[in-house]
């Protein structure tokens, strides 16, 4: 097993994860603003100004990628077939976001191909950025034992604009109720506040973990 740092340079910062690879989820990821001409040293030092997210801190998983002044984390792991992620503005040093996607890499066997097997990031000049995704979310009933009553039910909790029900899958051949796990089409604006609405496209279901 290795340890690796890993530096990413941007415009007006550098990421850094610090990662065990025999362990799940990076021992730290960090932040360093670069202010003028200074840049960052890629060590294992902190150095002033820098933010740092560390095993039992606010946030801990990978650096997911970068958007403007905008970085994204991913979990150490999925949880209820989804991955939680968290958006940090490096301007306002602060946590703007924070949800779970669908990410149909994660997925065995693979998904057929659909723009929305993965978070898309999109920005206009002069606009907010835009992220559009499947949100995984848990239902709170059965979509695959009670399926019209319980689609009533999240179409309206989720504003889900799709009327036709989804197929469920990998729900065993069984009886028992289990709680689903509901993916839908969300476009997110992160403005100030971040403004969250439903749009149209697929939308899947699957039983918790």
């Amino acid at each position: 097993m290795r340890i690796k740092l890993s530096c990413y340079v941007y415009g007006n910062f550098m990421v850094k994860e610090y990662n065990d690879e025999g362990m799940k989820g990076a021992e730290w990821l960090a932040i360093a603003p670069i202010t003028g001409q200074a840049r960052p040293t890629c060590g294992q030092e902190h150095g002033p100004g820098e933010k740092v997210f560390g095993k039992g801190g606010e946030w801990t998983g990978y650096y997911w990628g970068t958007k403007g002044d905008y970085v994204f984390f991913t979990a150490d792991d999925g949880w209820d077939g989804g991955m939680p992620f968290y958006v940090y503005d490096t301007k306002t040093e602060k946590k703007v976001f924070e949800d779970s996607s669908y990410e149909g890499k994660n997925w065995n066997p693979k998904p057929q191909p659909s723009p929305f097997n993965s978070l898309r990031v999109s920005a206009v000049q002069g606009d907010p950025l835009a992220l559009t995704y499947l949100r995984v979310v848990e239902a709170g009933c059965d979509l695959h034992l009670d399926k019209s009553s319980c689609w009533e039910k999240v179409r309206k909790k989720f504003d889900i604009k799709s009327s036709l029900m989804p197929a469920c899958s990998l729900y065993p051949d069984a009886t028992t109720r289990m709680n689903s796990s509901l993916a839908y089409p969300v476009q997110v604006t992160l403005s100030e506040p971040p403004v969250v609405r439903t749009v149209a496209g697929p939308v899947k279901c699957w039983p918790v973990d």
